[in-house]
């Protein structure tokens, strides 16, 4: 298992990762039709957050695949450039292998160096394993969206969590 940051030509697996976690979880925001992301737009996409010193880290599986990932887009506004919101997902096999501590070890890192002092992300209160890793990494519920969520024919809740950091 290797962890690194997002590199120029990491386009095309980087999205290809995101079809497979959008077809096999149901915890990722989009479903698999609504992805509409070239192979070019990504490209632009990692460019600018190389451009912005954005974090964007990967992991890569042991055929040196994308099989997960961790972003953090911070603010752009002065009053809340302090704080970076949050995205990880992980493929299944991938999953439970110390990948989503090493990805907030490193997160941690770029946070201090940018003076990032708020991490704040969103997750689905059912998606227990995701709690339970954010918990471990430090964050800290701050509040309940009710009804953030509509899929399967059911609402679902979403916790606000952030980690504050010196």
């Amino acid at each position: 298992m290797i962890v690194r940051s997002i590199a120029r030509g990491d386009g095309a697996d980087f999205l290809a990762m995101q079809y497979q976690l959008d077809k096999e979880s149901q915890y990722m925001l989009l479903m698999p039709e609504e992805r509409t992301t070239t192979v070019e737009e990504m490209e632009r996409h990692i460019a600018d957050t190389l451009l912005l010193s954005d974090f964007l880290f990967v992991a890569l599986d042991d055929d040196g695949r994308i099989s997960g990932y961790i972003q953090a887009e911070r603010n752009r506004p002065k009053k809340i450039k302090h704080s970076a919101y949050i995205v990880i997902g992980l493929l299944e096999k991938m999953q439970r292998k110390g990948i989503g501590t090493a990805f907030f070890e490193e997160l941690v890192r770029w946070a201090e160096k940018e003076q990032v002092t708020r991490l704040e992300l969103t997750v689905i209160t059912e998606n227990t394993g995701a709690v339970a890793l954010y918990e471990k990494a430090g964050f800290e519920i701050e509040g309940t969206k009710r009804r953030a969520i509509f899929q399967n024919g059911a609402y679902m809740n979403e916790y606000y969590m952030a980690k504050l950091l010196n």
